[in-house]
């Protein structure tokens, strides 16, 4: 029995792995600019603003898709939650950026 391996699907598949990780990459930067020896910290908070935000290409949110539900995090009976609405992909980084410093700060005060 011969094993063939559809390397077009495989490509596909690394193509979004490294969207992916550039998004990451590039939305830790925004949010670690000060501190930039600490960066590691602020994974949690922007994977957190990544898998509740509403995407583009699929038009849902990831959390959603995932968990079958909306998310309901501890945070949102301290703050205001953010309306869901389709987001231009050319503002996708700041919006990511911003619910991360939100986050954050909001964290900071309590």
């Amino acid at each position: 029995m011969k094993t063939s391996f559809n390397f077009y699907l495989i490509k596909e598949h690394i193509l979004l792995v490294e969207r992916f990780n550039r998004t990451l990459c590039e939305s830790l930067a925004k949010v670690s600019t000060n501190f930039k020896q600490e960066w590691d910290l602020f994974i949690l908070s922007v994977l957190l603003a990544y898998r509740t935000l509403k995407q583009n290409t699929t038009k849902h949110i990831p959390f959603d898709l995932t968990y079958g539900r909306t998310a309901t995090l501890p945070i949102s009976f301290i703050m205001e939650t953010y309306p869901i609405q389709p987001i231009d992909k050319n503002n996708f980084q700041e919006t990511l950026q911003q619910r991360a410093y939100t986050l954050l700060s909001t964290l900071e005060r309590k």
